[in-house]
């Protein structure tokens, strides 16, 4: 094999290389996007969750205190 035949077998394994590190980058990047976007859902979650104990609390029905017990445990689970 010839020097040149080398030196682009060398640069064409680089190239493949930077590809996969560019295609782990977006994965990582993707990653971050999808946590991201599911730390904003828990946050969107918790306020209308903890709106509806807040006018559960007003109603004297029984099964709502169930209800209101119900959502405060989901709610603790959420921040695990």
């Amino acid at each position: 094999m010839t020097k040149e035949e080398l030196s682009k077998k060398r640069n064409r394994a680089i190239e493949s290389l930077n590809d996969v590190g560019a295609i782990l980058g977006l994965d990582e990047m993707y990653i971050d996007e999808l946590e991201q976007e599911n730390t904003e859902l828990k946050e969107k979650a918790k306020e209308l969750l903890n709106g509806c104990i807040f006018k559960a609390r007003g109603n004297v029905n029984p099964s709502w205190s169930e209800l209101i017990t119900d959502i405060e445990q989901f709610l603790r689970e959420i921040e695990k």
